[in-house]
This record gives C-alpha cells, sequence and structure tokens, in this order.
C-alpha cells in the first residue's frame, strides 16, 4: 500500500498507507472516483482488488489474531519485492 497522503481523494483509508497486504481476490475493473461531493469525478476503470492486511499490524495489540480486508484500486497499491 502506498504510504503517500496523495493531493486528492481517493477512497483510501489512512490507517492503510504504508501497510504491507496480500492480494486475495479480484473485483474486476471499476471507474476510479476521484474527489468529493460536487467536485467528484471518475476516471477511467481500473482493476479493484481484494487485500488482506494483518489487523494486529495495522492496530496493535487490538487486532491480534484477526484480519483486515480492503477492496482498492490498482492505482493505489505498490508491489513490494
Amino acid at each position: 500500500m502506498s504510504s503517500v497522503d496523495p493531493d486528492e481523494f481517493r477512497r483510501v483509508p489512512g490507517y492503510l498507507r504504508g501497510q504491507v497486504g496480500v492480494v486475495v481476490g479480484e473485483c474486476g475493473n471499476k471507474p476510479l472516483p476521484v474527489g468529493h461531493g460536487a467536485g467528484e469525478v471518475f476516471r477511467e476503470p481500473e482493476p479493484v482488488l481484494t487485500v488482506r492486511f494483518d489487523a494486529e499490524r495495522v492496530f496493535g495489540a487490538t487486532g491480534a489474531g484477526s484480519y483486515l480486508h480492503a477492496d482498492l484500486w490498482l492505482s493505489n497499491l505498490e508491489e513490494v519485492s
């Protein structure tokens, strides 16, 4: 997950920025909404992927033994080598 704080509202929860997850599913191509309210625009469709995160890494001991899943647009993800 990219750690960059975007200049525009991109539908990415702040608590997931910079976290490492595993792609576990595909949701097809969906238009990427950018902005909010009357200023919202839709960009070309791109793949939406379901990503699993270790909740303990995201939320600390409160999340121990749990996972968090989020559907995220591909352009919001970074590949980890």
